[in-house]
């Protein structure tokens, strides 16, 4: 199964202002079409994603929580839907559609007259309406909230009154309404603003501590504080400048009176107190400006602490400790201990700690839009950018998932993106309205602009070819697709019919590249064609222009077709016509064979060749012309059995011609090898008039009447002017070098066509229907052409056209592998495979309900294909049959852009129009390969030839460039080869996160020198003996950049200025302590412990660590310095901790152990570690330890199992690395890892054992035998193995001769022979793998039931035989005769599998299990050695046990 494994969120959108709220310990935000869902993990203290909710097909303008209960909430959207939600079972409860004649701006909960919960929206200028979504009464209207002068915005009712309610208008006026009584409408409006302009409601809070009291602002007036009831402003709060704008507000809960506004423009917080006009302090978060904030309070979890002593003293004295205040800022006001969930104008998100001054959670950027598309850097491989409809590009690290840059925006919608090959670190972008920009990533701007396409014109797709780095292709809504320089030097323009949306560079052919148009029938090849057309009807055109080899077959069944082939080299043509007025025309420059045969009149067979011909033309009825033109020789034989015949031959050098005639109006000729002079007149029908001359010639052609021919074939110079003025004409001109051709028509079915080989300059006028109007060129064309009505076609082909797409073609992808293989994406739902050197659709793929969107090809397995649509899902295919072998359904809206890892071609990524960036892997779909890889298996098994791996049915195998690169660079490699192929091959298919970290961890226990690791090792987890180094250089960074605090100030209270008067009275008289104790009691603990040690020492330590108590209680980070002093080591871990900090937790341990932190005095007469520091103490390698045990779990409950590995390797505990690889179902990985340490053979065998199993799902018996000969004493696994092997009987004795086992019959006999023996434990083994393991299970059930009868017996005594007798087949397993015996053997295995369970450790499991064997014994009668009353008393007891620990 395709696994995703990283996920980047889409940003908040910035256009609507009820997108966050907040409730309990969950915050919401909304994205454009999804509703993003956070709640606090309490186990770290850290708020984690745990829903996305999108059912929306629009945007999301409003959500809000249920007042009472944090698991519902409410929203709306522009698709006029109204959806309840159900957080914790991640379901729609209930659903408003197809009434709402507007979307609601705004939706809020509210209580019914009758008690009842309901939900209330507003539409445009109202009514209010009620939809009690919990009955059938259906939606009804507020009487007393409806036909208000402006459209309602904000929806607020009050949170104590539920009969009141203030509604926000677009004018900037408010509305109080109160069900059943008064209401004020439109009021607080802006006495600036004209009647007729608007300054919507951007935020509308109740005073939770007042009836009346309501806090507003709007887009241009400043934050107002209003009484609804006597209809006045209370305060105008004021801003420092002009320059700040306020479009959110929230109340601090906990804190009255205080609330907070986020500066639109700056990203400022303010908190705010209603009894002053100004902001209590401003703090600085980000630069970008917050559109939308709420406020959270979240109980700090700690641990249990010892009572301190009461102090027994009741009085007073001068060494008296006195009682700290509470924390201050510069305006000596308490700052709350709340959280503020803030979302910016860059679509970032994060979770703001008012108190503590930090982030707890913060997304820095996100996109807010559409994601068209997507590219993997190609020498940064882990940095992904993305292009998206918000105009910007972001790049991001999906080692991490997190931000690493962004361009500026402003550019419209971005379609496509392409990075620039090598290191240039240089991104080519496609707009909608500013053409196409080169962004440098490094210098972070925009070095060039291109506008070839126009100004404003849309560029669909660009790409910059990986192979020649000045060039750059790109396609656009002006029909064009155009490959230009980097210094905007053309390089090629070709026209398409229409606009066209996508373009690829062939990895073969640098030169050859794809577009592709709205029309239909169009695909453009410059080397190899198989073509074969089809008409059923009428006025037709089958054509292909070739440079080097074509087959063609074309058949025509009706009237007025042509059928024209022109080659450069080779042509095979067949032509069958069987109705009148067709054209067989063949032009080659060297050989052709051809073979016409007509049945009726008015044909027309021509053949010319530069060097030999063969010809025979056979006619049966009257009006044919047989004609040959060659350069050197030609033979011909015509016979002719009627009138009006013409036989003609013409030859540079030899001639001969026969001409019988037999009736009248022939054709007189001239022929001379230098100069003619021609001139023909006819006055009748069924003429012919031709001129062929080497050198010049000059043509004047009059027809007056039907059925005429004038043509003419020239070496250098013709001057053609043809007049006709009646139907069926022909005026072809084939011109080696120049052409000026004028053709006038001025009836129906005419054709005017000119081929040259360099230059044409051609004018068709057309008055009416049924024309066509065609040039074909190889370098230059200027074609204008008048249509003035129905029925006609222009076209321009420069290679050559396939046609098979019913919609427009969006997408079109090289295979890079397959050569030649083009896969394109339609809006007709299909995905059609193209062999281009035969012109042909080779297969088409259906499972697609919508549009096509991305298209990708694997580089590595030929047949692998994904593909994205309009109808949310991604569908990987094999292309060797057509199947669908994966639909994945994860995204929320369609999918656009699909790319694949440079280094890593099976780890995938996906954009959406839900805004979100995910991340794939598809090892699922090539697990045979990675166990090959581990079992040893020769190169054949592993990387083949294309072909081999193409042919339907064959295991996967590699067949990329990158797959045999590393084949060719471990063959030349020295050294251990099976260690390094298993750390390549490892990185080749491994995930982005973690792989490469944990590679590098296991090279550092191996003993490698430090100068030989990587330079992102020092990014990701370091071996603790290289933490404090490689750590040091990013903390004083982060030091650097720490955000500082600023603010006003107010005068200082006159209780505090007598009080430090008489701290200064107590220091001039020598009174020190007395003098620190005044400096704390004033809240200037830093002050006071500067002064302490002029005390004494004890002292000074004893008011340290009074101080960092203090600091605990607030959860300040100024406790580190005091603590890391001190030495207070388990303060400074446990504050880590609590704030979520593990990595800081796990740094300090290590730190502790290396001996940097000692109390004073400081001491140092141990024998020093590798950074010079003394041997750790237990409880110094205890803390470590502990930390390191969080930061794994951490990384584990995160879904990152390799990451928790790489934090145990960090402190050299190979094995619980193991199993942490193990546990999260690595287990290619573990295997790796374990074969390469070497050290750790217990969880490598227990890994390759698992492995096998995965191998038994997948059908691969003989691999699965393999891996488990790997393993010593493996007799009782492979039984096990063939055991459950499902196949024929000549398959499992061959799978038996594999595994060293006896063949099914033998296995029979020696069961027999050990029973009687009474050897019953391998009776049992060999009964298993014998034609009746039946047998085998009554022995093996009769065995178990023996032993725990048995006083004292253990779990161990009995497991070993029940996974043995649960290997049994299936289907032998299922017969109706078995059934007491598999309801016996499913109950022990159920009972001790939760005995096993709570020795282990995994508690999650243990009362499921104890419940599925007491539900097994409630539904069968079995005859057990235990009783539902044994399961249920060890059931309680564990359970009794678990309640324990947890109050502990």
């Amino acid at each position: 199964m395709v696994k995703q494994i990283g996920l980047l969120p889409a940003g908040c959108q910035p256009w609507n202002t009820d997108v966050v709220a907040t409730s309990g310990d969950r915050f919401v935000y909304c994205a454009t079409l999804a509703i993003y869902i956070y709640q606090l993990e309490k186990k770290f203290n850290e708020f984690r994603l745990i829903s996305i909710m999108s059912e929306h097909k629009k945007t999301i303008n409003s959500v809000c929580f249920h007042p009472r209960t944090s698991d519902l909430i409410v929203s709306a959207g522009c698709d006029k839907c109204i959806f309840v939600w159900n957080i914790t079972e991640q379901c729609v409860v209930a659903k408003l559609e197809n009434v709402l004649r507007e979307s609601p701006k705004s939706v809020s909960w509210m209580w019914t007259p009758k008690g009842e919960e309901a939900v209330c929206f507003i539409q445009g200028r109202g009514p209010l309406n009620v939809w009690p979504y919990k009955s059938a009464i259906g939606i009804y209207a507020v009487k007393e909230a409806a036909s208000f002068p402006s459209n309602v915005c904000q929806i607020r009712w009050h949170p104590k009154n539920n009969s009141k309610v203030a509604l926000g208008h677009m004018d900037g006026s408010v509305s109080v309404c109160v069900i059943g009584g008064k209401s004020h409408k439109c009021q607080f409006r802006h006495e600036d603003l004209e009647d007729d302009e608007e300054d919507p409601v951007m935020a509308l809070e109740w005073d939770p501590l007042s009836h009346d009291y309501l806090m507003m602002c709007t887009t241009t007036s400043p934050t107002r504080l209003v009484d609804t009831n006597s209809l006045t402003v209370i305060t105008k709060y004021q801003l420092p400048s002009a320059a700040t704008k306020v479009h959110t507000l929230a109340w601090i809960s906990g804190a009255p009176g205080m609330f907070i506004t986020g500066d639109v423009r700056s990203g400022i917080l303010r908190v705010w107190n209603v009894s002053r006009s100004t902001p209590i302090e401003n703090i600085p978060i980000k630069k970008n400006g917050i559109v939308a904030l709420q406020t959270i309070i979240v109980p700090k979890i700690r641990e249990k602490k010892k009572d301190s002593p009461k102090h027994k003293e009741q009085t007073v004295s001068s060494t008296s400790a006195t009682l700290a205040p509470a924390s201050v800022n510069k305006s000596h006001f308490a700052l709350p201990p709340a959280k503020v969930v803030c979302a910016f104008l860059d679509g970032g998100v994060g979770l703001y700690d008012l108190g503590g001054r930090k982030w707890d959670f913060l997304r820095d950027q996100g996109h807010i839009e559409t994601i068209f598309d997507c590219d993997f850097c190609p020498y940064n491989a882990d940095h992904l950018a993305t292009a998206s409809f918000d105009g910007t590009i972001k790049i991001w690290d999906i080692n991490t998932l997190s931000f690493v840059e962004s361009s500026s925006g402003n550019e419209g919608v971005i379609y496509s993106l392409s990075w620039a090959p090598g290191d240039l670190n240089c991104i080519v972008a496609s707009t909608s309205k500013n053409g196409m920009f080169i962004w440098d990533v490094d210098k972070r701007k925009i070095v060039q602009r291109f506008h070839e396409h126009g100004k404003t014109t849309s560029v669909f797709c660009v790409a910059w070819n990986q192979k020649d780095s000045r060039r750059i292709m790109s396609v656009g809504a002006d029909h064009y697709c155009i490959v230009r320089r980097v210094d905007k030097e053309i390089v090629a323009k070709y026209k398409h019919p229409a606009p066209v949306y996508g373009c690829d560079w062939s990895c073969h052919n640098n030169k050859c590249h794809h577009t592709n148009t709205q029309h239909l029938c169009m695909v453009v090849i410059g080397v190899v064609i198989t073509s074969k057309c089809y008409h059923t009807n009428t006025q037709h055109l089958c054509m292909v222009v070739i440079g080097v080899v074509i087959t063609s077959k074309c058949y025509h069944t009706n009237t007025q077709h042509l059928c024209m082939v022109v080659i450069g080299v080779v042509i095979t043509g067949k032509c069958y016509n069987t109705n009148t007025k067709h054209l067989c025309m063949v032009v080659i420059g060297v050989v052709k064979t051809s073979k016409c045969y007509h049945t009726n009149t008015k044909h027309l067979c021509m053949v010319v060749i530069g060097v030999v011909k063969t010809s025979k033309c056979y006619h049966t009825n009257t009006k044919h012309l047989c004609m040959v033109v060659i350069g050197v020789v030609i033979t011909s034989k015509c016979h002719h059995t009627n009138t009006q015949h013409l036989c003609m031959v013409v030859i540079g050098v030899v001639i001969t011609s026969k001409c019988h005639h037999t009736n009248t109006q022939h054709l007189c000729m001239v022929v001379i090898g230098v100069v003619i002079t021609s001139k023909c007149y006819h006055t009748n029908t069924q003429h012919l008039c031709m001129v062929v001359i080497g050198v010049v010639i000059t043509s004047k052609c009059h027809h007056t009447n039907t059925q005429h021919l004038c043509m003419v074939v020239v070496g250098v110079v013709i001057i053609s002017k043809c007049y006709h003025t009646n139907t069926q004409h022909l005026c072809m001109v084939v011109v080696g070098v120049v052409i000026i051709s004028k053709c006038y028509h001025t009836n129906t079915q005419h054709l005017c066509m000119v081929v040259i080989g360099v230059v044409i300059t051609s004018k068709c006028h057309h008055t009416n229907t049924q024309h066509l109007c065609m040039v074909v060129i190889g370098v230059v064309i200027t074609s204008k052409c008048h249509h003035t009505n129905t029925q006609h076609l222009c076209m321009v082909v420069i290679g050559v056209v396939i046609t098979s797409h019913t919609e427009k073609v969006f997408h079109v992808k090289w295979s890079p592998v397959r050569e030649g293989i083009i896969a394109s994406g339609s809006d007709d739902g299909t995905i059609r495979i193209w062999e281009y050197t035969q012109e042909s659709c080779v297969m088409v793929l259906k499972g697609h309900t919508g549009p096509v969107r991305g298209i990708l090809w694997n580089t590595e397995i030929p047949y692998l294909l994904m593909s994205g649509s309009w109808d949310y899902k991604i569908l990987l295919w094999d292309v060797r049959d057509g199947a669908c072998v994966e639909t994945l359904l994860d995204h929320g809206a369609d999918v656009y852009g699909l790319a694949s890892h440079p280094n890593r071609p099976f780890t995938i990524a996906s954009t959406s129009r839900d805004s979100t960036v995910r991340i794939w892997s598809l090892n699922s779909l090539v697990q045979p390969l990675e166990m090959n890889i581990v079992a040893g298996k020769p190169w054949n098994e592993i990387i083949g030839s294309i072909e081999s791996a193409m042919v339907p049915g064959n295991p996967p195998l590699l067949a990329g460039k990158s797959s045999k690169e590393q084949k060719f660079d471990l063959e030349s490699s020295g050294g251990n080869f099976r260690e390094k192929s298993l750390i390549a091959w490892s990185k080749f298919f491994g995930t982005p996160n973690g792989t490469a970290n944990l590679w590098e961890l296991v090279l550092v226990n191996k003993g490698i020198a430090d100068t030989l690791l990587s330079d992102n090792y020092k990014n990701g987890i370091v071996h603790v003996k290289h933490l404090t180094k490689f750590k040091g250089s990013e903390a004083q960074e982060l030091q650097m950049v720490k955000m500082s605090r600023y603010g006003g100030g107010i005068g200082a209270p006159s209780r505090e200025d007598r009080i430090r008067d008489a701290a200064k009275i107590n220091l001039s008289i020598g009174n020190v302590q007395r003098y620190c104790e005044l400096m704390v009691e004033l809240g200037e603990w830093q002050h006071a412990i500067a002064i302490a040690p002029g005390v004494s020492m004890e002292y000074w330590k004893s008011l340290t660590q009074r101080y960092i108590t203090y600091l605990q209680t607030k959860d300040s980070e100024v406790l580190i310095p005091f603590s890391t002093t001190v030495g207070d080591l388990d303060t400074l871990v446990s504050f880590y901790t609590s704030r979520g900090q593990i990595q800081d937790a796990l740094l300090t341990a290590q730190v502790a152990c290396e001996g940097t932190f000692s109390s004073p005095p400081l001491t140092n007469t141990s024998q020093g570690l590798c950074n010079g520091t003394d041997v750790p103490t237990k409880e110094q390698r205890r803390l470590l330890l502990n930390s390191v045990d969080a930061l794994a779990e951490w990384y584990f409950r995160n879904g990152s199992p390799v990451l928790s590995a790489c934090c145990y390797l960090a402190v050299d505990d190979p094995q619980k690395a193991m199993w942490k690889l193990i546990q999260g179902h690595e287990l290619e990985l573990a295997v790796s890892i374990g074969t390469v340490l070497g050290n750790v053979p217990e969880q490598t065998y227990l890994a390759f054992e698992y492995l096998s199993r995965r191998c038994e799902h997948l059908q691969k018996w003989d691999l699965a035998v393999d891996l488990l000969k790997l393993i010593p004493n493996n007799e009782i696994l492979l039984i096990k193995c063939c055991a459950r092997c499902s196949a024929g009987k000549d398959e499992i004795d061959l799978l038996h001769a594999r595994a060293g086992i006896p063949s099914l019959e033998r296995c029979q006999h020696e069961a027999e022979t050990l029973k009687n023996q009474v050897q019953i434990h391998n009776s049992i083994k060999y009964y298993m793998v014998s034609p009746c393991p039946e047998e085998g299970l009554k022995l093996g059930l009769d065995e178990v039931k023996r032993i725990i009868q048995k006083p004292g017996w253990t779990v161990h005594g009995v497991f070993p035989l029940l996974t043995l007798l649960a290997s049994m087949r299936s289907d032998k397993l299922q017969q109706h005769k078995l059934a007491q015996s598999c309801g016996e053997l499913q109950c022990f295995c159920a009972y001790v599998g939760g005995l096993m369970a709570v020795h282990s450790g995994y508690d999650e499991i243990v009362k499921p299990l104890f419940m599925h064997a007491r539900y097994i014994m409630s539904r069968e009668s079995l005859n057990l050695p235990i009783t539902d009353v044994k399961v249920n008393q060890e059931m309680e007891a564990w359970t009794a046990i678990q309640q324990k620990k947890a109050e502990w």
